[in-house]
């Protein structure tokens, strides 16, 4: 195994600082939304005119000092990105750690499969959660609509079946559990 030794005589292999970096990039989708929200908020309270009550935090990119609701976005944006590369790393990562005919268990978002039943609940979810999310908040259901909108991305089971197989784990099954809002998948490493 490559190492690195620096002038200190410290030790570290690559394999460390891959699952350090993977931890790292983890974490940027962690802090996606509070950054997305601490932001949009301290903008929303300090911005003369915005009412929280009755705009969205998007309405922030406009005027004078929009740029900085701009970069609140960007900035989230990127933040998801590592965190996509991150959960890519970390698949990679558990192919390396798994034992040969080792076993990667994942319990993932998904889609519901039925289209009629998708349909009611994504309605279900558009007018409760936001409803929700303004009682909890106080008047502001934006966030609430942005994970709904992340909800309707969410990839199939199939897809992620898909993502499991081009990182090179085999046996790959997967059950849908509440009618398809998850599924637990099950791979293993290659003897």
């Amino acid at each position: 195994m490559n190492k690195v030794i620096s002038k200190h005589n410290v030790t570290i292999t690559f394999s460390e600082i891959s699952v350090k970096m993977t931890k790292i990039l983890l974490a940027c989708g962690v802090v996606a939304g509070p950054v997305y929200l601490i932001a949009g908020l301290a903008q929303a309270f300090t911005r003369p005119g915005f009412d929280i009550t009755r705009h969205d935090l998007s309405l922030l990119s406009n005027g004078d000092l929009g740029w900085i609701q701009v970069a609140n976005l960007i900035i989230t944006g990127l933040l998801v990105i590592a965190s996509a590369v991150g959960m890519r790393q970390a698949l990679h990562e558990a192919m390396r750690v798994l034992c040969p005919g080792g076993r990667l268990v994942v319990l993932e978002a998904s889609r519901i499969i039925w289209p009629l039943l998708y349909r009611v609940y994504l309605l279900y979810m558009r007018i409760c959660i936001p409803v929700i999310g303004w009682i909890a908040t106080r008047g502001d259901a934006s966030a609430y609509k942005y994970l709904l909108r992340g909800m309707e991305n969410f990839p199939t089971a199939e897809e992620f079946v898909q993502e499991l197989a081009s990182v090179g784990f085999t046996d790959i099954s997967f059950e849908r559990l509440s009618f398809g809002i998850v599924a637990i998948h099950v791979a293993r490493k290659p003897y």
